[in-house]
Parts: C-alpha cells; structure tokens; sequence
C-alpha cells in the first residue's frame, strides 16, 4: 500500500500494520462523514429554478444519490421522490 507523503504523519509513529489501519480508518471516516453530511446538504438544496431544464435537475438528484450510496449513506425511496415533487411545484 502506498501513502502519499502528506498523510504520513498521521501514522508516522505507529509501529504495527493493525494500528497503522485503524488510524487511517479513523482519520478518512470523519472524512466520509463530512461528505456524507456535504453531499446531503446538496440534495436537499437542489433547486429545480437553478436549471435549465427538469431532466437536468433531475440528472443532478440523481447523482447525488448515487454518490451518497457510494459513501454508504442509502436514502429512503418514498422521502426522495416527496422531496422532489415538493420542489417541482404545481407546474
């Protein structure tokens, strides 16, 4: 496995693979959690006014989905589709 040289330093002192492992586990979790916690906010702030077109709007919801499920974050299908048409308005 190779390390860049600038995360090094989170695992520097440690002398075995298993510490080595879960110290890195530790620091990219709170990693994932933060964009867990972005990629959530975009979804929740689409806005189908900001595009050109509603497919597009729906191609980006879609996306974001997607990524939230590739970062082990699995959205209810009944709350996605309600916060779609909440935004999509009458028309």
């Amino acid at each position: 496995m190779s390390i860049s040289p600038d995360l090094r330093f989170h695992i520097a002192e440690l002398d075995t693979h298993d510490e080595a492992m879960k110290q890195l586990n530790k620091v990219f979790g709170i990693k994932n959690e933060i964009r867990d916690h972005q990629l959530e906010n975009e979804l929740l702030m689409l806005d189908p006014n900001n595009f050109s077109s509603t497919e597009y709007f729906l191609s980006n919801f879609k996306a974001l989905r997607l990524l939230l499920e590739g970062v082990k974050v699995k959205k209810e299908d009944g709350s996605l589709i309600y916060s779609i048409l909440t935004k999509l308005g009458p028309t």
